[in-house]
């Protein structure tokens, strides 16, 4: 692939999830991985706590395995989104401070008013820039972080690659990540079996994510692989 190509394939991601994150809020949860009970149970199978919070079971566990390495000096994040995740890891003590790269104009927008809002603005850092196309020296992070971003890269065995490049011997390699069927081309009895729950549902947890007065279809239909790629590369 050229550079010209990258470029407009990069900006056609950017746009796309530019676009995702100016769509309204709804009041109501509707989305399984932000339901608090969902939350909990995925945490406690990851540290045995059944603790509140996204990926709290994940830092929970690095936190105890880094032991007095903690807090890490320096981290870097690709396909950040608005940087929540990182901040919140902040927080938390793990990682004194973030290199944040994300291609999304609007996202990074976002994020640079929460960290001026928490005033951590000084330790993140956001790069709108393709980070596999940036010059980054051996061994330049202690701390590499991917969080449900991985598997939007455009080959995962060269992005875990890089991420052992840039990071130092001893440092963490600290990924939660999605790891379900590519471009969601799920078998048929993947299918059966979710359109047969999805009927068994009230209404009310039908709602769709985008929309406080449309509902999901009760079946469900794998989706066109080639309408996707068009739509968001990523």
């Amino acid at each position: 692939m050229s550079n010209l190509q990258q470029t407009e394939q990069q900006k056609q991601i950017g746009d796309y999830w530019s676009k995702q994150s100016q769509k309204p809020q709804l009041t109501q949860t509707n989305k399984w991985w932000q339901i608090p009970h969902i939350i909990r149970y995925i945490n406690k199978r990851v540290s045995g706590e059944a603790v509140d919070g996204f990926s709290r079971g994940l830092t929970d566990t690095a936190i105890k395995l880094a032991g007095n390495k903690v807090p890490f000096k320096k981290g870097i994040s690709v396909g950040c989104g608005a940087g929540v995740k990182e901040m919140s890891l902040r927080k938390a003590g793990l990682v004194e401070q973030f290199d944040l790269f994300e291609l999304s104009t609007e996202r990074i927008k976002q994020g640079k008013d929460l960290a001026q809002k928490l005033s951590i603005a000084d330790r993140v850092h956001f790069y709108c820039s393709d980070v596999f196309q940036t010059k980054i020296s051996p061994s330049s992070y202690d701390f590499v972080h991917w969080n449900n971003a991985l598997h939007h890269m455009p080959n995962v065995v060269e992005a875990v690659s890089w991420s052992y490049y840039v990071l130092q011997t001893g440092g963490m390699f600290y990924m939660d990540d999605y790891i379900g069927a590519n471009r969601f081309q799920w078998s048929s009895q993947e299918v059966e079996i979710a359109s047969k729950v999805r009927e068994r549902l009230p209404k009310q947890y039908l709602l769709h994510s985008q929309s406080e007065d449309r509902y999901l279809l009760t079946k469900i239909v794998v989706p066109n692989r080639e309408a996707l790629i068009a739509k968001d590369p990523s």
